[in-house]
Parts: C-alpha cells; structure tokens; sequence
C-alpha cells in the first residue's frame, strides 16, 4: 500500500509541475477585462486570484472578522503551532477571531511571495513579520505561512492556512 500510495504522489507532483504547478513567483493579470464574464458553454470566469488574497489580506490587518468569514471556506483547516481548527466557525471563535481582536493595532509585510494555480485550485506560501500593539505593549514575530484556495462557484476562498515560527 505505501509503493502504492508514493507512485500516487510521484505521478501527482510530475503531472503538476508538468501543468506549470511549481512556476514560483507568478503574477496575475489583475485588470482581466474578462473578470465575471461568461464563456461558451455557461462557464463563468473566475475572479482573479490576486484580488482574492489582497482582501484577506486586508480583512486580516484590519481585523475585519466580517470580511474575513466571507473569504474563509465553510470548512477551512487551520493549523498554528501544533493546533487545529475545523470550520470557518472554530477558526474564527475560537482561534483566528479571539487573536486578532486582542490586537489594538496590526500590521503586516510579506516576503518571498509564491503563488502557485493551476484550475480551481491555488497555493501560497510566504514570509510574514507581523507588528501589533497588544494590552498597550508593542509585540514583534516572523513566520512562515502557506495557504490553499479554492475556486468556488467563480469564487476563491481560503480552504487551509498553516502557520509556523522559528524555533527559539
């Protein structure tokens, strides 16, 4: 079963990169006069994918819990640190939404940007140094983060997210 099950996942990586999967640094045409459009057939453009991560990206800094449940997959897993959270709902009750409302002030940069789509999926991964003000004291980390999308009836949503800190 394990020959099996790493052929699947050799055969899975070759098709992808084969698809122009592991082209790093991508960037997408964000003024796609396309955007909403229907083709033959009734298929629907989607959205551009760049639009989709500058809004969580907004809602995230902003600490936009509204907008961020727009944005979230129903069934969003979310993994920080050796926890999980299963469901829009779990991730924003009980870990992302308690966390960024205990922040007076955030703010965010990125670096090492890649963004990797292929159909009606899409992953990110990069570095983040976040600032905030939290209980009136200053507060400073880096990480790492990675992300998966999923194109939903012409929609991106966040599916997954997965954070990680340098170890001390």
């Amino acid at each position: 079963m394990k020959n099996l099950y790493l052929v699947f996942v050799v055969a899975t990586i070759g098709f992808m990169t084969s698809l122009g999967w592991a082209v790093e640094n991508s960037k997408l045409d964000e003024g796609s006069s396309l955007q909403g459009a229907v083709l033959s057939g009734g298929v629907q453009v989607k959205e551009p994918f760049s639009k989709a991560l500058e809004a969580y990206d907004k809602a995230f800094q902003s600490r936009d819990l509204i907008a961020l449940k727009q944005i979230l997959a129903d069934d969003i897993v979310m993994f920080e640190q050796g926890a999980q959270n299963l469901g829009r709902e779990d991730v924003l009750n009980k870990h992302l939404g308690p966390e960024l409302q205990s922040f007076q002030a955030l703010s965010a940069n990125y670096s090492d940007l890649r963004i990797r789509e292929i159909g009606n999926m899409a992953t990110v991964t990069r570095l983040f140094f976040i600032k905030a003000m939290k209980q009136g004291r200053p507060l400073a980390f880096r990480g790492t983060e990675s992300q998966g999308w999923e194109c939903r009836d012409g929609r991106w949503v966040l599916a997954h997210i997965h954070y990680s800190f340098p170890s001390r």
